[in-house]
């Protein structure tokens, strides 16, 4: 079967074409986390959701096969730059925002930048053009862009669907794996433009997230307003509210920011960047985002534990939704034991839990995987040695901030 299937994808390659059944989607819809719910009835706005293009699981099987397909990969590293952190592989969320922590111990100016519905607004035939522009087989080009360009999404939501599917020829189908490298070749554009300008910055990119270090506020306001000269001429849309500026001492970053222009709110102590608030500094409070973020995992384990199953799965189940949700993205502070007390409780309670027992004991039982803790310092850990092995050396200047003060916590 998997012999017949391979056939037909090299037949639609060499001829540039899909069967049209190939176009068919489902579009699920995921509420976005601190949006709000209508008081009268709990409605939530469409615009709340993220939408989830899953298109046919032959088309899923192709595009992650073609993607480890060595002479893909090879084509990839051919133009992918050391600044583009989304959409290749070894390339995770953490080691990548260690790069601009480095830069914020170093006292430099930080700009965060995210767009408003990236895939709705980018072009899918642009994408496919700069596809072959960059050496892609016409054939494959043009097999995706037939995709692309003739979508029929069953929108869902709640367990229910609509009857009549939704044509859409001109937005990236958020979920397909060459939609991630779609946006990587459309912000190449932007970014071998604005690499060769005078200012001296540092720039990440992880798919639509855009953040850059400058070494002075000036700088990295010169560059913003460059960004968005390209997305208007993109055809992209900024998204204002995530446009924020930061610089270790706050009160200094508000003076200097003010200076180049920077309007007053989108100056942060503590701005957001891939779920990890960006504020090395010892000692420092926690945000409210971060205490909300492990008020939310408390709660999905207590809803795990009146489930009606064995003690035993349901411990897995809320150790499973409850400990990526807290553990996730401690790069800039080590939560105390305390801190994780009340989600690690919850998971307990989850399942077998004598009271007539020793707390060390249990938690080993338990195993890692159910301590938010734990596994916490352990994605720390492992960012560090995965910037380490792209970087060829030690990530991190060695002083009392950052994230290396943050792993020291947590071993």
């Amino acid at each position: 079967m998997w012999e017949a299937i391979a056939a037909m994808f090299r037949d639609c390659e060499r001829l540039g074409l899909a069967p049209e059944d190939l176009a068919n989607a489902r579009q699920a819809h995921i509420p976005k986390e601190g949006k709000d719910v209508r008081e009268t009835d709990g409605a939530l706005h469409a615009a709340a959701m993220r939408p989830i293009t899953v298109l046919s699981a032959l088309w899923r099987v192709w595009g992650r096969a073609r993607l480890r397909n060595s002479d893909t990969a090879e084509w990839l590293e051919s133009w992918l730059q050391p600044e583009i952190c989304g959409g290749r592989r070894n390339v995770d969320a953490l080691s990548s925002v260690i790069q601009l922590l480095e830069a914020a111990c170093g006292n430099k100016f930080i700009a965060t930048f995210d767009y408003s519905l990236a895939f709705d607004f980018t072009s899918p035939k642009l994408a496919a053009e700069i596809f072959e522009w960059l050496g892609m087989p016409i054939g494959t080009a043009n097999l995706i862009l037939s995709v692309w360009e003739s979508q029929r999404r069953v929108l869902q939501y709640a367990g229910e669907a609509n009857t009549n599917p939704e044509e859409v020829n001109t937005s990236l189908p958020q979920g397909d794996p060459w939609s991630l490298i779609a946006m990587a070749v459309v912000l190449l554009l932007p970014l071998l433009d604005l690499r060769r300008g005078p200012e001296t910055t540092d720039i990440m990119l992880y798919v639509d997230d855009r953040a850059w270090a400058s070494t002075n506020a000036s700088d990295c306001m010169n560059f913003g307003r460059k960004w968005k000269d390209w997305s208007s001429r993109l055809g992209l849309k900024e998204n204002e509210a995530k446009e924020k500026y930061y610089r270790q001492n706050y009160a200094l970053a508000i003076e200097e920011f003010a200076k180049v222009g920077a309007p007053p709110k989108t100056i942060s102590g503590a701005p957001a960047l891939l779920g990890v608030e960006l504020a090395p500094e010892t000692g420092r409070p926690f945000t409210d985002k971060e205490k909300k973020k492990l008020d939310q995992a408390a709660l999905v384990a207590r809803k795990a534990r009146s489930l009606p199953l064995p003690a035993s799965r349901r411990l897995r189940i809320a150790a499973a939704k409850a400990v990526p949700k807290a553990a996730y993205g401690w790069l800039c502070e080590a939560p105390t034991e305390q801190m994780f007390a009340k989600v690690e409780d919850a998971i307990a309670r989850a399942g077998p839990n004598p009271a007539m027992g020793d707390r060390d004991p249990k938690k080993l039982f338990r195993g890692h995987s159910a301590s938010p803790y734990f596994m916490a310092g352990q994605q720390v850990l492992m960012a560090a040695w995965r910037r380490a092995k792209r970087s060829k050396s030690l990530p991190g200047i060695w002083r009392d901030v950052g994230w290396v003060h943050t792993l020291c916590t947590f071993l």
